[in-house]
Protein backbone atom coordinates (compact mmCIF):
# COMPACT_ATOMS: atom_id res chain seq x y z
CA UNK A 1 0.00 0.00 0.00
CA UNK A 2 2.84 2.38 0.82
CA UNK A 3 4.65 1.64 -2.44
CA UNK A 4 1.44 2.15 -4.42
CA UNK A 5 0.99 5.56 -2.78
CA UNK A 6 4.62 6.34 -3.59
CA UNK A 7 4.06 5.53 -7.27
CA UNK A 8 1.05 7.87 -7.37
CA UNK A 9 3.08 10.73 -5.92
CA UNK A 10 6.00 9.95 -8.20
CA UNK A 11 3.68 10.12 -11.20
CA UNK A 12 2.26 13.47 -10.05
CA UNK A 13 5.75 14.82 -9.42
CA UNK A 14 7.02 13.65 -12.81
CA UNK A 15 4.10 15.16 -14.70
CA UNK A 16 4.48 18.47 -12.87
CA UNK A 17 8.22 18.40 -13.59
CA UNK A 18 7.72 17.77 -17.31
CA UNK A 19 5.09 20.51 -17.58
CA UNK A 20 7.24 22.93 -15.59
CA UNK A 21 10.32 22.32 -17.73
CA UNK A 22 8.29 22.70 -20.90
CA UNK A 23 6.78 25.97 -19.67
CA UNK A 24 10.26 27.22 -18.77
CA UNK A 25 11.43 26.56 -22.30
CA UNK A 26 8.32 28.14 -23.80
CA UNK A 27 8.63 31.22 -21.57
CA UNK A 28 12.28 31.62 -22.50
CA UNK A 29 11.58 31.36 -26.22
CA UNK A 30 8.67 33.82 -26.10
CA UNK A 31 10.72 36.22 -23.97
CA UNK A 32 13.51 36.17 -26.54
CA UNK A 33 11.02 36.69 -29.36
CA UNK A 34 9.51 39.74 -27.63
CA UNK A 35 12.84 41.44 -26.93
CA UNK A 36 13.26 44.69 -28.85
CA UNK A 37 16.54 45.88 -27.34
CA UNK A 38 19.44 44.52 -29.40
CA UNK A 39 21.94 44.19 -26.54
CA UNK A 40 19.44 42.55 -24.22
CA UNK A 41 18.18 40.41 -27.10
CA UNK A 42 21.69 39.08 -27.72
CA UNK A 43 22.10 38.28 -24.03
CA UNK A 44 18.69 36.63 -23.89
CA UNK A 45 19.28 34.58 -27.02
CA UNK A 46 22.62 33.38 -25.65
CA UNK A 47 20.86 32.27 -22.46
CA UNK A 48 18.86 29.78 -24.51
CA UNK A 49 22.06 27.75 -24.95
CA UNK A 50 22.08 27.24 -21.18
CA UNK A 51 18.37 26.75 -20.73
CA UNK A 52 17.78 24.17 -23.50
CA UNK A 53 20.23 21.57 -22.08
CA UNK A 54 18.85 22.10 -18.57
CA UNK A 55 15.28 21.63 -19.79
CA UNK A 56 16.24 18.51 -21.77
CA UNK A 57 17.94 16.98 -18.72
CA UNK A 58 14.96 17.82 -16.49
CA UNK A 59 12.52 16.28 -18.95
CA UNK A 60 14.65 13.12 -19.25
CA UNK A 61 14.88 12.84 -15.46
CA UNK A 62 11.13 13.21 -15.06
CA UNK A 63 10.47 10.68 -17.82
CA UNK A 64 12.49 8.11 -15.87
CA UNK A 65 10.51 8.98 -12.74
CA UNK A 66 7.26 8.61 -14.69
CA UNK A 67 8.40 5.25 -16.10
CA UNK A 68 9.19 4.09 -12.56
CA UNK A 69 5.75 5.11 -11.38
CA UNK A 70 3.83 3.46 -14.22
CA UNK A 71 5.86 0.23 -14.27
CA UNK A 72 5.84 -0.22 -10.52
CA UNK A 73 2.14 0.59 -10.18
CA UNK A 74 1.30 -1.90 -12.94
CA UNK A 75 3.47 -4.54 -11.29
CA UNK A 76 1.75 -4.06 -7.94
CA UNK A 77 -1.69 -4.40 -9.53
CA UNK A 78 -0.77 -7.47 -11.62
CA UNK A 79 1.74 -8.98 -9.15
CA UNK A 80 4.31 -9.24 -11.94
CA UNK A 81 7.94 -9.34 -10.83
CA UNK A 82 9.35 -8.38 -14.23
CA UNK A 83 7.52 -5.06 -14.30
CA UNK A 84 8.56 -4.37 -10.72
CA UNK A 85 12.22 -4.98 -11.59
CA UNK A 86 11.86 -2.74 -14.64
CA UNK A 87 10.31 0.00 -12.51
CA UNK A 88 13.04 -0.15 -9.90
CA UNK A 89 15.65 -0.04 -12.67
CA UNK A 90 14.06 3.19 -13.92
CA UNK A 91 14.21 4.59 -10.39
CA UNK A 92 17.85 3.52 -10.08
CA UNK A 93 18.67 5.27 -13.37
CA UNK A 94 16.81 8.37 -12.16
CA UNK A 95 18.89 8.54 -8.99
CA UNK A 96 22.15 7.82 -10.84
CA UNK A 97 21.50 10.68 -13.25
CA UNK A 98 20.44 12.96 -10.40
CA UNK A 99 23.61 12.09 -8.49
CA UNK A 100 25.81 12.82 -11.50
CA UNK A 101 24.07 16.16 -12.02
CA UNK A 102 24.55 17.11 -8.38
CA UNK A 103 28.25 16.16 -8.52
CA UNK A 104 28.72 18.26 -11.68
CA UNK A 105 26.95 21.24 -10.11
CA UNK A 106 28.99 21.00 -6.93
CA UNK A 107 32.16 20.81 -9.05
CA UNK A 108 31.16 23.97 -10.93
CA UNK A 109 30.50 25.78 -7.65
CA UNK A 110 33.89 24.69 -6.29
CA UNK A 111 35.65 25.81 -9.48
CA UNK A 112 33.96 29.22 -9.26
CA UNK A 113 34.87 29.53 -5.57
CA UNK A 114 38.49 28.62 -6.28
CA UNK A 115 38.63 31.03 -9.22
CA UNK A 116 37.25 33.88 -7.08
CA UNK A 117 39.64 32.93 -4.28
CA UNK A 118 42.63 33.04 -6.61
CA UNK A 119 41.36 36.25 -8.23
CA UNK A 120 40.95 38.04 -4.91
CA UNK A 121 44.38 36.89 -3.71
CA UNK A 122 46.13 38.50 -6.68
Amino acid sequence: AILLTTTKWAKITAIIGIVSASLTLLTTITGIARTNNKLFGMMASSSIFFIIPIVIVLIILNIFLLRFATSTAASLQNMEQGLFNQGTNFLRTYFKMLGIIIIVLISFVLIVLIAFGIGSAV
